[in-house]
């Protein structure tokens, strides 16, 4: 087996787990989680980014369907290939 393609797959179980985990948690209080395809939106800055998980409690973000910009909780899981730009710029803003 190819070592990027377990990377991946790693990388694709821990999404799973931490969205079911936080999710668990978070049932019954109005709050929603979102892998990956949710954009969250740096309002000050204007920009977006694709978090790996995102968790929304805010009723302000029930008005967009594309982008969040009230998130509670941001979730990265690093790789080799994203961690700089995870650390440093995303990070930063």
């Amino acid at each position: 087996m190819n070592v990027l393609k377990v990377s991946f797959f790693n990388f694709c179980d821990n999404i799973s787990y931490l969205a079911s985990v936080f999710r668990s948690h978070i049932r019954g209080r109005g709050c929603r989680v979102y892998i990956s395809d949710m954009k969250a939106r740096i309002e000050t800055k204007n920009r977006f980014y694709d978090p790996d998980v995102i968790v929304i409690c805010d009723r302000r973000d029930a008005e967009t369907a594309n982008y969040k910009s009230f998130p509670c909780l941001i979730v990265e899981v690093l790789s080799d290939s994203t961690e700089a730009f995870d650390r440093g710029d995303k990070f930063a803003d």
